[in-house]
């Protein structure tokens, strides 16, 4: 095996990629569904469980880009130019799907606005633009231990504690949420917000070594992660008498120890040397992660649109593991013939 390869984060990459098309699968008629009902709640724990997608994708990078010095200038014309490529021709992939098979655009000005926003999926795409951008300013942050522990220190308390603990606050005292809020947002501390704490915290897990003490520790809060996000989702959304996505969220406390669990896994026990066969199916695999995400929601929509199969075709049980292989099969296929052409290879895949 090419030991320069970091085989745990292709490994990554792919439960990850599936741990994503759960989400949206999962999702596909989790709002029309009665709260209360069996189908709910099996749409719930298949998504919460699988929550951990985003934030692996995001601290594979942050683990990659971070540990070496980016230049600017390549950053800016060779991560961030391929990413503006891949968000024009599939947004317009997507904008054109909607408009003659969806029909859902009926404008000029709509069809405009749906492609400069692109479809659900492409927020992470923006988001992971605005962390190639501070990459720079933030590999000097982590090459400094002390400064690497604050920084995730302040993202724990700005992105993830404080913005979640005040949006509970306001389910039950408003004003006091309001207050709060105003407080918070004058401080400023818009470094720490976001992401990028997923970003440098997958630099520190893949540079440190973990205790079998601190192992199990992780492992046990990212069980209680998941649990605690099914029965919190059920509890808030039946409170609500509506399909409520607050637990769901990636920055939350509940979501976070999911990923490090799945992430401090694959490093502690899938970090090995393989056979030479093995190493090109994983590599083949994780090559094709990104064509995978890009393609798969359009996957969805042709199965919903032209075959009337969904989730609530049959048995969730069935139908959501069922789905999620139909249609990760179907975009790996796409993805791994895009792959063959080297221009789309290259800028668009």
């Amino acid at each position: 095996m090419n030991m320069k390869r970091i085989i745990y984060f292709d490994l990554l990459r792919i439960i990850a990629i599936v741990a994503v098309i759960f989400v949206h699968i999962s999702g596909q008629n989790w709002y029309a569904a009665n709260v209360h009902s069996y189908e709910w709640n099996v749409y719930n724990v298949f998504d919460a469980i699988s929550r951990f997608g985003v934030p692996i994708f995001v601290m594979i990078s942050g683990a990659l880009f971070l540990s070496k010095e980016q230049s600017i200038t390549k950053i800016f014309k060779k991560n961030i130019l391929k990413i503006a490529v891949i968000f024009f021709v599939w947004s317009l992939i997507y904008t054109l799907y909607q408009l003659f098979v969806q029909q859902t655009i009926a404008t000029p000005v709509d069809f405009v606005l749906s492609f400069l926003k692109g479809p659900y999926h492409f927020w992470f795409l923006f988001m992971i633009v605005g962390l190639y951008i501070v990459t720079p300013l933030l590999r000097k942050i982590v090459v400094d231990d002390k400064m690497l522990k604050y920084f995730l220190l302040l993202a724990l308390i700005f992105a993830f504690i404080i913005p979640k603990s005040i949006d509970l606050i306001d389910l039950g005292l408003p004003r006091v949420a309001d207050t709060l809020s105003y407080i918070v947002d004058s401080t400023k501390v818009n470094l720490v917000l976001g992401y990028s704490g997923y970003f440098v915290l997958g630099y520190l897990l893949n540079k440190i070594r973990i205790s079998k003490k601190a192992e199990y520790i992780i492992y046990a809060l990212g069980v209680f992660g998941a649990i605690f996000t099914i029965i919190a989702t059920m509890l808030m959304s039946g409170y609500k008498n509506s399909a409520d996505t607050f637990f769901y969220k990636n920055l939350t406390i509940n979501v976070l120890f999911e990923a490090i669990a799945v992430f401090v896994f694959f490093k502690q026990h899938l970090n090995k040397r393989v056979k030479r066969k093995t190493e090109k199916k994983i590599l083949f695999l994780s090559k094709c992660t990104l064509g995978i995400y890009l393609v798969h929601p359009l996957i969805i929509f042709v199965l919903n649109d032209a075959f009337g199969l969904n989730t609530a075709s049959f048995n969730p049980i069935l139908s959501i593991p069922i789905l999620v292989v139909l249609v990760a099969s179907i975009s790996l296929t796409i993805s791994a013939i895009l792959n063959k052409i080297p221009f789309i290879k290259k800028w668009v895949i």
